[in-house]
């Protein structure tokens, strides 16, 4: 099994939330600074908070 290289320090991780008119988080945005490597930005956004999602049971084996 291969290794997974270790992530370089943080300096810093600055985050920012959107909310909506109910309360609820709409969008992550995650700065993400390296003390010796260029920085990380992700974002996240939801939807569809009312929209029924499927869901099914996992067969076991």
């Amino acid at each position: 099994m291969e290794s997974v290289p270790t992530p370089p320090p943080t300096t810093a991780i600055d985050v920012d939330a959107w909310i909506d008119k109910e309360g609820r988080i709409v969008r992550v945005r995650q700065d993400v600074h390296f003390t010796s490597e260029p920085g990380l930005q992700s974002t996240l956004t939801l939807t569809g908070f009312k929209s029924a999602v499927p869901v099914s049971v996992p067969t076991t084996k």
